[in-house]
């Protein structure tokens, strides 16, 4: 059973070098693709039913034992995320056959996005830090070309961008594993959290390394101050690929925030609770003010990435197992909901031709299907009840003040009420209003929506509605990632078997 583990990353890397040698034959890219990410989704989904019956596996490569050899480690958490990042992968894939352009096909769109997959499972499975850098690296390099990938003088631009401020934050990253090294002799991560436990007091060098690594994912998580690059550069490329992006790359840095602060960290919490919370209330406002300033539909949800990883970061921050499990409940939802609405943004400059509110209208009353579609999100994000964004706000409200933190609690109402005035900006001023180009409107309202582009939003709409009708189960399943992460011991007696 172990060895299944590395499934989630054989299986993309496999058909990305098998896309590689059909380099010339989009439309046998496309079926190849799409088979791969429907097993990838179905070994990632058995995996997660495995560890939820069962327990955590752990697997090292090459008969070296843990702490000295390559481990990966799939428990709750890791397999929730798997599972969820899969079913954003297989929908992108259907997406992408009608929003891009043959051109972009042509160029490798395909295997760049099965290696952009391998390198987020990685993410999800290694447990080892300097593995971690490397799907990392891996993830990033898929990234900056696809970003990038037929584009224009703009698009070419906000991708220089994004490679920039990463390519500063991987050096941070590897500047962090030198230290942490240098002071504690190893990088597995149960090790580090074994040595941690065992010091009397946390010295104020290995502090100074933790918070260096910290502030790397804190640059590919985007949150304040560092969260700049996301709305300079999502909005700009093309729709599949900022779907994509807007799911699960920023997930990426909050799931190894939440990993390791509570592997590291879970005993010796108290130095880093308060700059979490701040930073936490900090990302929520300013990404929901961002948001309600702009007037395309990307640019108000890139901005809303920003400040829904707030809430993310703020259940991190009032720890516990309630805390971290409505965190991760957060960040699940998330996923889903916020790749749709880029989904939705990706139907409409499709339909209208761009997605900036002041080329839209009439969507309502010329397509009833495809506007509720864009709401059950909408709303979600919102959280308007009963749907799953309700709850994962309610949670973390809930938290906030029973633990008599009560000004980030009016913070997560007042950025509620803001993101869902945006969401009705979005509503009031694309869907529902009279279309100002009349003639244009008459030539375009006959377009019908391809089945490739109404397929995956039906999809995530549904994985939304599951959440929201059964939100027990998700919490669960959350809390249980939740118990297991705040059992540092039992953590290390997995990966180290007990050894001391």
């Amino acid at each position: 059973m172990e060895s299944l583990i590395v499934f989630p990353l054989v299986i993309p890397l496999l058909t990305g070098i098998i896309l590689i040698f059909l380099w010339n034959l989009p439309s046998i890219q496309r079926w190849v693709a799409q088979l791969s990410s429907f097993i990838h989704l179905g070994t990632c989904l058995y995996l997660l039913n495995y560890v939820t019956q069962s327990k955590a596996i752990v697997l090292t490569m090459g008969s070296w034992p843990a702490p000295f050899g390559i481990t990966f480690v799939l428990d709750t958490f890791s397999a929730l995320m798997l599972s969820i990042s899969s079913i954003v992968a297989f929908c992108t894939n259907i997406f992408a056959h009608k929003m891009e352009s043959e051109r972009k096909f042509q160029l490798g769109f395909y295997p760049f996005v099965q290696f952009l997959i391998m390198g987020v499972s990685g993410a999800f499975l290694t447990g080892d830090l300097f593995n971690l850098y490397v799907w990392y690296e891996v993830m990033l390099i898929s990234s900056f070309i696809l970003l990038a990938l037929g584009g224009n003088a703009l698009q070419l631009g906000s991708s220089l961008k994004y490679t920039i401020i990463n390519l500063k934050s991987s050096l941070l990253f590897l500047t962090a594993l030198g230290l942490i090294y240098g002071k504690l002799g190893t990088l597995n991560m149960a090790d580090i959290a074994q040595k941690l436990i065992s010091l009397s007091a946390l010295t104020p060098e290995i502090q100074s390394s933790f918070v260096l690594l910290f502030i790397a994912f804190a640059i590919k998580s985007a949150v304040f101050p560092l969260f700049f690059w996301l709305p300079l550069s999502y909005p700009y490329t093309s729709y599949s690929i900022s779907a994509i992006f807007a799911g699960l790359l920023t997930k990426v840095g909050v799931y190894s925030l939440i990993r390791c602060i509570t592997l590291f960290f879970g005993h010796e919490f108290q130095w880093i609770q308060g700059p979490l919370i701040i930073i936490a209330c900090l990302t929520m406002v300013i990404g929901v003010f961002g948001a309600t300033s702009r007037s395309g539909m990307r640019e108000i949800l890139s901005f809303h990435i920003v400040s829904q990883i707030g809430y993310m970061i703020l259940g991190l921050g009032l720890f516990g197992v309630f805390g971290v499990a409505w965190s991760i409940f957060y960040m699940f939802h998330h996923i889903a909901v916020k790749t749709n609405l880029f989904f939705a943004a990706g139907v409409v400059k499709y339909l209208r031709g761009n997605d900036r509110l002041s080329s839209m209208g009439d969507i309502y009353r010329d397509y009833p299907f495809f506007s509720l579609l864009f709401l059950i999100p909408a709303f979600s994000l919102a959280g308007v009840p009963p749907l799953s964004g309700f709850f994962a706000k309610y949670g973390i409200l809930y938290k906030a003040l029973d633990s008599q933190y009560y000004w980030p609690a009016a913070i997560c109402l007042f950025v509620g009420l803001l993101t869902l005035y945006s969401m009705i900006k979005i509503w009031s001023e694309g869907f529902w209003k009279k279309s100002s180009k009349k003639m244009h409107h008459k030539d375009l309202k006959t377009i019908k929506i391809p089945f490739s582009l109404f397929a995956p939003m039906l999809i995530l709409a549904i994985v939304t509605l599951l959440i929201s009708i059964n939100p027990k189960w998700s919490y669960e399943m959350s809390e249980k990632a939740a118990g297991e992460l705040l059992n540092q011991k039992q953590y290390i007696n997995n990966v180290l078997g007990g050894k001391s």
